[in-house]
């Protein structure tokens, strides 16, 4: 009777444990992704998860690189977002395209600045 009892309880705790790891948060999932990239090009700098979803993400671009289209699908594979800060992300057909397909999203802010310093040689090297 004890050892179905415990052989019961260890099974509970193989399947909760099993659904927690399948079921990764969002945030370190999407984290893990960019940072898993050898060019470095997105910083997931704020996230939050709700029920398991991610629902508010801040993240930067590194305006050294171009911007994947894929990176740019992977932030918006998220379809629980409510809240999005972006930063050094052009306003493009493509990004305005994808905020639309977002049905939750409430808010969204990004912060762009083009700025070329007539001094500096912007040519390649």
């Amino acid at each position: 009777m004890v050892s179905n009892i415990t052989t019961k309880l260890l099974c509970l705790l193989l399947i909760t444990t099993t659904f927690v790891l399948a079921a990764k948060d969002e945030c370190e999932e999407l984290r893990s992704y960019f940072d898993s990239k050898e060019d470095k090009i997105i910083t997931v700098e704020y996230c939050e998860v709700e029920d398991e979803k991610l629902t508010r993400l801040s993240v930067i671009r590194d305006w050294d690189y171009e911007l994947p289209e894929e990176y740019l699908l992977k932030i918006f594979s998220y379809e629980n977002l409510v809240v999005l800060s972006t930063e050094s992300f052009e306003i493009t057909q493509t990004l305005i395209n994808k905020l639309s397909e977002l049905s939750n999203l409430e808010e969204f802010s990004a912060t762009y600045s083009s700025f070329e310093d007539p001094a500096l040689d912007y040519s390649p090297l």
